[in-house]
């Protein structure tokens, strides 16, 4: 009930002096506006508790007042603005996970990247905790773009023992086994993707190049007519392509 939440959250804040208990009502009406979409308002009340966080004196409370501020910077893309909240975070709270994972991807995500920095943030969290489905989908991640791809595996794989369900890094696994050349598994694992997906018209595509890769031309057509027929408009250029390749 974010809106009841947001309207009690401000009567407490009309009620209180500074103080510790103001500092983190600001904080949780950030959080419940940053759920409503209320972005600016939300940006707001987190830059509010983080300027009023030495009311509080617990240092990993105030780590967590500071990592929302960096975050709805984040999620707004005012990165360059929100990785020095995220550094701050971990002078607060050196094992603070979900910073070491957004910094990492923050960096991995920079023109040009920087995936040495990505790569030692994430190992950080997955020596903590080796079963961390985000630490070992980002190791994955960082590997398939230093084009390392037998490490790029591993983690992926690690990342679907942590959650056998995550489309996202079944995608993942599927596309490292491709750009490694193993293609029998690479269609194996596009396969299961689309049991687990249908309407997932990417992995049409993926499965269909790895088809054509192990010369099953026939099977590859079907995979690309399924998207013409079913989504006509979805990358249709590329796909008329790749029919045309095969003729």
């Amino acid at each position: 009930k974010l809106s009841k939440a947001e309207e009690k959250f401000r009567q407490a804040i009309s009620m209180l002096k500074p103080c510790a208990d103001l500092t983190l009502t600001k904080f949780n009406l950030s959080t419940v506006l940053f759920d409503q979409n209320k972005i600016v308002e939300a940006e707001k009340y987190a830059r509010e508790a983080y300027q009023e966080k030495e009311f509080v004196k617990n240092e990993k409370t105030q780590a967590n007042i500071v990592y929302n501020y960096a975050l709805i910077l984040d999620k707004i893309n005012k990165v360059d603005e929100a990785i020095p909240f995220y550094m701050e975070v971990l002078k607060l709270n050196p094992k603070h996970t979900k910073t070491k994972i957004n910094l990492g991807v923050m960096y991995m995500n920079l023109t040009p990247p920087d995936l040495d920095t990505a790569l030692a943030l994430f190992l950080q969290v997955y020596n903590d905790d080796k079963n961390n489905f985000e630490a070992n989908n980002n190791l994955g991640n960082v590997y398939l773009l230093k084009e390392d791809y037998l490490n790029s595996i591993l983690y992926y794989q690690n990342a679907l023992k942590s959650d056998s369900k995550s489309l996202e890094a079944r995608s993942n696994l599927s596309r490292a086994y491709a750009k490694n050349g193993d293609y029998e598994k690479a269609k194996e694992s596009y396969t299961e993707l689309l049991r687990m997906n249908q309407k997932d018209w990417d992995a049409y595509i993926e499965l269909a190049k790895v088809c054509i890769q192990l010369n099953q031309n026939n099977l590859a057509e079907g995979y690309l007519l399924t998207v013409k027929e079913k989504n006509p408009t979805f990358k249709a250029a590329e796909i008329d392509s790749l029919l045309e390749s095969i003729k």
